[in-house]
């Protein structure tokens, strides 16, 4: 069942609670396997008609936004605003979503939610104390696939499927090293998919922690 958020644009005001405009989405729990795809950086782009900010994805058509309903409201990340229709959410209804307590945020797998006590949503501030977000760019082939033209629509259920796969694949591998999961938080992306067999153009972003951190496994930049 979905539940419609009846949405009013306006520019951003100003009010005397002023909520954080770029906020950044971690897990190093279940989440991160389920829902990599959601994680990563987000940027404020309107308010909704409490008043509470509306935020984008950098890199993809995913939104974090407050859901009403007629008691209790919710937050939710997920491709359409106003849509029951997302992969993590919080019961809780501050109107400020970094305010949301740790252990407050839920995933689901696909057939029923479940609690990530480790997922995080948090001011994002330029050079911010300790924390260094970094990027890497790769790519792989897949010799055993055959290439689809669907594959080139980022918007195509094959596209989606396979993304998802390849990034909770690379992410399950990266956490279940130890070492490398105490000291940073990854997000993957799969950017796009070329032909030959197919080759997919992938990202890992990271914040660290300590001082180095070491990638445990091959990766050849991609121009």
């Amino acid at each position: 069942m979905q539940l419609l958020l009846l949405l009013l644009l306006s520019p951003w005001p100003s009010s005397s609670q002023s909520c954080c405009s770029h906020l950044l989405i971690t897990s190093s729990g279940e989440a991160a396997d389920h829902q990599s795809h959601r994680l990563g950086s987000y940027l404020v782009t309107t308010t909704d008609v409490s008043g509470r900010p509306i935020y984008k994805h950098q890199e993809r058509e995913q939104f974090l936004f407050y859901l009403q309903s007629r008691s209790k409201g919710l937050w939710m990340v997920g491709p359409e605003v106003g849509q029951f229709d997302g992969g993590l959410a919080s019961p809780a209804d501050p109107h400020c979503v970094e305010d949301v307590p740790g252990g407050g945020w839920r995933y689901t797998d696909g057939s029923a939610w479940y609690r990530d006590t480790q997922l995080r949503v948090r001011c994002h501030h330029q050079g911010e104390d300790s924390f260094t977000k970094t990027e890497i760019n790769a790519k792989f082939k897949i010799t055993s696939l055959k290439w689809d033209q669907s594959l080139s629509d980022p918007g195509s259920e094959k596209f989606q499927d396979l993304a998802n796969t390849i990034e909770n694949d690379i992410t399950a591998m990266l956490k279940s090293e130890k070492e490398l999961d105490d000291q940073a938080d990854f997000t993957v992306s799969v950017k796009h998919f070329k032909k030959g067999s197919v080759v997919v153009d992938f990202k890992v972003n990271y914040v660290i922690k300590e001082a180095y951190i070491a990638i445990p496994f091959a990766i050849k930049p991609s121009n």
